[in-house]
Order: C-alpha cells, then structure tokens, then sequence
C-alpha cells in the first residue's frame, strides 16, 4: 500500500491536482495508515493540501482538514488554484457551519472556509471565537459508540485553575440529540460540583454533578464551559475562544475579606466576545458593581446567579476589572 500511495501523489501531481480530498487510509493497522498518508503528502509535493474522509481520530492530525459528509465536498477542475474542499453550509449563522467549525478547533483540524465566506464580518466573528485552537487536542468521549463521534472533551490549565471544555455535535438534521453527560468520564470528582456556561448561546446554566441532560438541535453543536465550585464569586467563562485560553490571564484572585474579584489580562483584546467576561454568584452574594484602572468604563449586567462583565474597546492596553460583592443576610 505504500508504494501504491506514492504512485497516486505523483500521477495527481502530474495532472495539476494540488487539492486532494476523500482519502481514506487502509483500515486496521493505525502506524501502516500514518506511514501511507506521509507518504502520500510528500508525493503530491510542497504546499500540496490534503483532506480526509472521516479518518480515525488516530490519524486525523496529518490531514489539512476532514470531510464529515459527501455535502461538505467541492471537487474543482485540475486548473482551478482554490481549494476544492471547503464547508457548504450556505447561511453565515447556519449552525450545521458552526458545528463543523467546533469540531474541527477541538481536534486541531484544518478550518476549511468557504469562498463565498471569506470576507463576510459574521464569519470572520465566529472564527475568532474557535482561534487559537488550543495546545492540546479534544478527547472524543463517545469514540466507539458513534461515527463520527459527537461528544468532544477538553481540559485546558489557566492561571485560575483547571477548566473543561465540552462540546456534543449533532451531526444529523433529521431530529434533536438528547444526551447525559456522564461527568465521571471527564475525570470530575464524584459528587463535586462544577459551573456550566453555554459558550455558543452565551448562557450561564447554573451547576452540575455527576450528570448533566442536555438536547442539542438538529445540525447543531453545543460547547460548555465546566469549573469546579469554589464556594464564592468566581470567573465561570471568558468569551473569546473555545479553548478557554484566550486571552490570557495574568491574575484571577479572589479577596475574602473585601469581598472583590479582580482579573487582570496578559495581552489586549481586540474583539467584543474576549472583553466579555462572565461571573458565577452563589448565594448568599450579591454584585454591587465593577470597576477598571484601565481606561475605558466597565459595564456589566446581573443575570440571576451569574454577572457578565464587558471591559471597553481598548485593543492597545491589557485591561483589568475588579468586581465587588456584598453577603445577603
């Protein structure tokens, strides 16, 4: 199979073919599918892209980008010098172009845009929303219960402590996808309990242990942001990239005594989604306000056991805010 996958890249090559999609790896043996899919890319040459059709996870890293459906294929003529791969979806908010941008950050793969998307604002919103993927790649949960997998799991480490990403895909349009989400399998403690913040739909859903139900709409993907509870005022999300690591942050402290919370970043930020910060509040605290030393005015807003904090345009300065809490008798 080797010398066959040599053979290939180079007649394609030869025809003009710089995009190659749908290659499947012979199944079985992970290492020979590596060796046949390296070889195969040093056949088509340098800057050669390559795409596959929903590979084993195990080797999906080699790929430019995966093809999780016959719709999401655009196969151009030899000349043609765009990429003959891209995502279909055809309405910017379409969640079916959402979903594939979530499962594809999570696994490091290739984010395959369309044309026709390129320079559109909302598309260019929802990438910085997935960008920078994160150092580390999603575990799938449900790997030998469906294919393509739906559930993705992932544990990044920030300055605050540990935090867990999940996102479940509905890879069908037919029908809702109702799933538990048995936490046990993300390593979290038996009986411990964890903030849950909807990233997609910006949504604070309160706490969970053991097991959470949630229903993810036909042709969607829902992404939540899990944190253990700590008992006081804590940061439940930062709204910039899915891996929860952007922007980082320099300081996250909580003050016991004057009941403040501050967090300070390491870098600028240059979108709407990274100056949005959201705060979980547990009884028996209240907010009371926030405030910045950074120039601009702080907003923020209490939305029931949660606050979302917003910090001004300010894309040159890293900026801070420090949040203040009262105990309700």
């Amino acid at each position: 199979p080797l010398d066959a996958f040599r053979r290939l890249g180079a007649q394609l090559r030869e025809a003009g073919f710089s995009v190659v999609a749908g290659l499947r790896p012979p199944g079985g043996d992970v290492a020979k599918s590596r060796r046949c899919i390296a070889a195969f890319r040093e056949s088509l040459g340098p800057g050669a892209k390559l795409y596959g059709a929903t590979p084993s996870l195990l080797v999906a890293s080699l790929f430019d980008g995966v093809i999780t459906s016959a719709a999401d294929a655009r196969f151009l003529s030899p000349q043609s010098t765009r990429h003959s791969v891209y995502f279909a979806a055809t309405g910017v908010d379409d969640p079916a172009f959402r979903a594939r941008l979530t499962s594809a950050a999570l696994m490091n793969c290739g984010l395959l845009i369309p044309l026709a998307r390129a320079g559109d604002p909302a598309t260019a919103a929802l990438l910085a929303r997935v960008l920078p993927s994160s150092a580390n790649t999603a575990r799938p949960i449900d790997l030998f219960g469906a294919q393509p997998p739906r559930a993705f799991h992932l544990r990044t480490k920030t300055i605050d402590g540990d935090t867990n990403v999940t996102a479940v895909v509905n890879w069908t349009s037919a029908a809702p996808l109702p799933m538990t989400l048995p936490l046990a399998r993300f390593g979290f403690a038996p009986g411990a309990f964890y903030t849950v913040y909807d990233f997609w739909r910006q949504q604070y859903l309160g706490t969970a242990a053991d097991t959470l139900d949630i229903n993810v709409l036909p042709g969607d993907a829902t992404v939540l942001v899990f944190r253990p509870v700590l008992g006081h005022p804590m940061l439940a999300s930062t709204g910039a990239n899915l891996a929860q690591d952007s922007p980082a942050l320099r300081r996250v402290e909580w003050d016991p005594v004057a009941r403040t919370l501050t967090v300070e970043l390491a870098e600028a930020t240059t979108t709407e989604a990274a100056r949005r910060f959201t705060i979980a509040v547990p009884a028996p605290y209240r907010m009371l306000g926030a405030a910045s030393t950074s120039p601009g005015e702080v907003t923020w807003q209490v939305n029931g056991a949660s606050a979302t904090i917003t910090l001004p345009d300010n894309p040159s300065t890293p900026q801070n805010f420090t949040a203040r809490f009262t105990v309700d008798p």
